[in-house]
C-alpha cells in the first residue's frame, strides 16, 4: 500500500475516540455526535447480541449512556464503528505496546489510533499529501 503517514492531534475530550475515527474515515474531526448515534442505533437494533451481560447495563440504558458527550468510547464502540465503516481498526497503546484489532476482515485497511496518557493521537496511512484537512 502506498501513502504517507500523517500525525493529527485530536482534542483530548471525552469524544476524542469518535472524532479520531471520524477524521480517519471521513476527514471530519467533528463526527462524535453522529457516530454516537450510529452506535446507539446498532446496539438498539440487536438487543440479543448487545444484552446486559455484554454491555454492563441494560440495552436501553446503554443507548442513552453512549449519547452523553461526557462518556468515553472503547472496545464495544470501536467494534461497531469498524463494522459500520467496513474497515479494520487497530487501537495501539504506546505505553503498554498493546494492540487491539477490530473488524479483521480480509483486504481491509488498517487504521491506527495511538493512545498516550488517555490523549488520543491519530496516525494513519493515506494517499493524500499530508496537508491538513478541514
Amino acid at each position: 500500500m502506498e501513502g504517507v503517514v500523517v500525525r493529527r492531534v485530536i482534542p483530548s475530550d471525552n469524544s476524542c475516540l469518535f472524532n479520531a475515527v471520524g477524521y480517519v474515515m471521513e476527514h471530519n474531526k467533528n463526527k462524535a455526535s453522529e457516530l454516537r448515534q450510529v452506535i446507539a442505533a446498532a446496539v438498539a437494533s440487536d438487543p440479543e447480541k448487545y444484552n446486559e451481560a455484554f454491555l454492563g447495563k441494560p440495552n436501553e440504558a446503554y443507548c442513552a449512556w453512549i449519547m452523553d458527550p461526557e462518556k468515553w468510547g472503547g472496545a464495544i464502540e470501536l467494534s461497531i464503528l469498524s463494522e459500520y465503516y467496513g474497515r479494520e481498526i487497530a487501537a495501539y497503546d504506546i505505553q503498554t505496546t498493546r494492540c487491539d484489532l477490530y473488524g479483521q476482515v480480509g483486504g481491509s485497511i488498517c487504521l491506527l489510533l495511538f493512545v498516550q496518557n488517555l490523549l488520543l493521537v491519530l496516525t494513519f496511512t493515506s494517499t493524500d499529501t499530508g496537508e491538513e484537512l478541514q
